[in-house]
C-alpha cells in the first residue's frame, strides 16, 4: 500500500502499533531536565539560588515563583453550593517588595475569569 497517494500508513479499522507510549517522556526532555540539575548542583545548589533571590526579588517571585503556582483546578461538590477554598501559604507577605506585590497583583488581574455555576466569577 505504501507509495499510494491517500493510501499509506495504517489500514482504517487496525489498531495503533509501534511509537512512543502516552506519557512516556521524551529522551531530550530527560537530558535538559538533568543538565539543568546537575548545573544547579554545581553553581551552589539550594544556598545560591536563595542568596540570589535575595538580590534578585522582583526576578524571583515574577519568574520563578510564579511557574510553581498551579495552572489548573477541578471543583467538584453542589453547583448550587458556595465554593469553599482554604489556602495556606509560608510567605510572608511583608518581606515582598511592593514593587512586586503590585506586579504579582497586576499578574492575577490578567488570569481569565471562569464562571462557576451559582453565577459568581472566579479566577
Amino acid at each position: 500500500m505504501s507509495g499510494v497517494k491517500g493510501k499509506s500508513g495504517r489500514p482504517k479499522g487496525y489498531p495503533k502499533s509501534g511509537g512512543r507510549r502516552p506519557g512516556s517522556p521524551n529522551k531530550r526532555t530527560i537530558l535538559v531536565k538533568t543538565a539543568i540539575m546537575e548545573a544547579f548542583s554545581l553553581m551552589g545548589d539550594v544556598p545560591a539560588l536563595t542568596e540570589w533571590a535575595k538580590a534578585h526579588q522582583t526576578e524571583f517571585y515574577t519568574l520563578l515563583w510564579v511557574k510553581i503556582l498551579p495552572t489548573q483546578f477541578t471543583v467538584k461538590g453542589d453547583p448550587n453550593a458556595p465554593i469553599e477554598h482554604q489556602h495556606q501559604h509560608n510567605i510572608d507577605w511583608t518581606q515582598v517588595p511592593l514593587e512586586v506585590r503590585k506586579q504579582l497583583v497586576e499578574l492575577r488581574r490578567q488570569l481569565p475569569v471562569v464562571r462557576i455555576g451559582n453565577g459568581t466569577d472566579a479566577v
